[in-house]
C-alpha cells in the first residue's frame, strides 16, 4: 500500500482528534528506541477517534497495528500503518 493511498483514505477523518504522519519513524514512540518508518503513523487523542481510524482501515482493507504506549515491542525497520492512542 502506498502512502498516497493511505493519506487519501484518512483525508475524510481529519479533525481535532487525529494527527497523521506519513513515513514517520517509530523509534521515538517505543521504550527501546528502535523502529524504522511506518507507512503512516496515526495518533488519536480519544478512543472515539481511534475507533474512527480503525473503521476507516477496515473499510479500505488497510493493514494496521495498534502500538499503544510502545512498551514491550520491537519494531522492524519497515512497518505497516500504525495507530497510536
Amino acid at each position: 500500500m502506498n502512502t498516497r493511498h493511505i493519506t487519501e483514505v484518512f483525508a475524510n477523518l481529519k479533525n481535532d482528534g487525529l494527527a497523521f504522519y506519513p513515513e514517520k519513524h517509530i523509534a521515538p514512540f517505543t521504550t527501546m528506541g528502535v523502529g524504522g518508518p511506518a507507512d503512516m503513523l496515526v495518533m488519536a487523542d480519544t478512543s472515539e477517534r481511534l475507533s474512527d481510524a480503525l473503521m476507516a482501515c477496515n473499510r479500505h482493507n488497510l493493514s494496521y497495528k495498534v502500538l499503544g504506549c510502545g512498551s514491550n515491542v520491537i519494531v522492524a525497520e519497515r512497518f505497516p500503518l500504525n495507530l497510536l492512542s
